[in-house]
């Protein structure tokens, strides 16, 4: 799930769930320091689109720019759920009566856009599908701008890093894709390839899961995905691949069954090459806002 060019895009949907408040990126928010965040990052994204170096110069920016330079290396942030959130719900045996986010299908997510997550609701003692912004902002942050860094958590050091240190224990999730990409170098060329389970059913990945607060008392709910080694499948393409978690581990990952933290990290493992395919795609989805079924389509081997 590698960017193009180890930088994070995303569009303005203006999703937001039936459920629990949800705060879309991009929204106008009371109080002025929440707002030249949210300003910078929109200039952020525009640049991150038209994979240009340069910055405007303002102080947020450079701080995210950074940020996301350090951090995307090596580093999953690239996916597609096209799966209808009613179905989405069927396969994670969420209760009916439990809210439907309003999600559009999406073939090219990146970082810092909203996308529904399963959690377990342990105060009703059942699942539950939430919009939450990717990109984790834990809950003592005191602003949004760590969110840059913190899209990916790698398994082996869950517990060392502060950011994922708590929702390591206390709240775990699963993100439903239905694929990511990944990019292979080919001398001074990228070229991207579509990563899908090989019977195509939806994936689930671990994933940690925050609320943070603005000054201003806003909420924000945000979640990062996991990544491991990766499978001799895909290790030709990336160091890194998303946790790929199987039906049976989804209870303990979510909490409903007991698991002490040694029995959690056993799951994060690479999941089998056997039951995953990838094939080469085109290069339109090295542009996020290229967003169509177009861009799963299998283009001719890279010789």
């Amino acid at each position: 799930m590698s960017g193009p060019s180890g930088g994070a895009g995303t569009r303005a949907t203006g999703l937001r769930s039936t459920g629990a408040p949800f705060v879309p990126f991009g929204r106008k928010l009371p109080g002025a320091g929440l707002r030249s965040v949210i300003s910078a990052c929109a200039e952020r994204r525009r640049l991150a689109r038209s994979h240009r170096t340069e910055r405007p110069g303002g102080p947020t920016h450079r701080v995210a720019c950074s940020a996301l330079a350090r951090h995307s290396a090596g580093m999953c942030g690239r996916a597609r759920l096209s799966t209808d959130a009613s179905e989405i719900k069927l396969i994670f045996s969420i209760p009916p009566h439990r809210p439907t986010p309003n999600f559009a299908p999406t073939w090219n997510l990146a970082p810092t856009d909203p996308l529904p997550i399963v959690r377990f609701d342990a105060h009703r003692g059942e699942r539950s599908l939430d919009v939450m912004r990717w990109g984790l902002v834990p809950y003592w942050a005191s602003d949004i701008k760590i969110g840059y860094s913190t899209f990916n958590a790698k398994a082996e050091g869950l517990d060392a890093r502060p950011a994922f240190r708590e929702p390591f224990r206390r709240r775990r999730c699963l993100v439903p894709l239905d694929g990511f990409y990944e990019w292979k170098k080919l001398g001074d060329k990228r070229q991207p390839y579509a990563v899908a389970l090989a019977d195509r059913r939806l994936m689930a990945v671990a994933g940690l899961w925050d609320s943070w607060r603005s000054p201003q008392g806003e909420r924000l709910r945000s979640f990062t995905i996991i990544t491991t080694k990766p499978n001799e499948l895909l290790a030709p393409l990336h160091d890194r691949m998303p946790v790929i978690l199987d039906p049976r581990h989804w209870p303990a990952w979510l909490g409903e069954e007991a698991a002490d933290p040694a029995q959690l990290r056993t799951l994060l493992a690479p999941y089998p090459a056997d039951d995953m395919a990838i094939w080469p795609v085109g290069p339109r989805v090295g542009n996020v806002k290229n967003n169509d079924p177009s861009l799963i389509e299998p283009v001719a081997a890279p010789a």
